[in-house]
């Protein structure tokens, strides 16, 4: 088992800047100019779900495009949440491809990722326990004008 782990630090109110272990990071957030935490969600539903397709469809040729749409209605009632969550996977080859075979492997490439490589949706389909802990510490006006 290996423990994965991101820190999210907040950058201004509703702005968050989330940094993993090899020090890449991404704006999260409310505003026009950053991913909400749900797109980024959803972005990353998309990516891990493309990444067996893409590895199958690449040892044989480069794709001319490859694009993931993930789609999901948005509930806000007593508590929030998604549902309905689609996957849809695009990708165009060059017409030396035989056109019935690229379509299956792309299928059974996407089928084999959501059912066992995919992290993500596997976690979400799961409905894995997310616990909650927090630490609340004070500083007096003093030492936080001192430093």
């Amino acid at each position: 088992m290996e423990r994965v782990h991101v820190s999210v630090q907040r950058t201004a109110q509703g702005r968050f800047r989330a940094t993993n272990a090899a020090g890449v990071q991404v704006e999260v957030g409310a505003g026009e100019d950053v991913f909400t935490p749900v797109e980024l969600l959803l972005a990353a539903l998309g990516a891990c779900s493309s990444i067996d397709p893409d590895t199958v469809i690449s040892r044989r040729t480069e794709p001319r495009s490859f694009t993931a749409e993930v789609s999901a209605d948005y509930v806000r009632e007593d508590e929030n949440y998604l549902q309905d969550v689609l996957i849809q996977l695009a990708v165009e080859l060059d017409d030396s491809a035989d056109p019935r075979r690229a379509a299956r492997t792309v299928e059974r490439a996407l089928a084999h990722a959501h059912g066992k490589t995919c992290t993500v949706a596997r976690t979400l389909e799961r409905r894995t326990e997310v616990r909650a802990e927090s630490e609340v510490s004070f500083t007096s006006g003093a030492e936080s004008a001192e430093n």
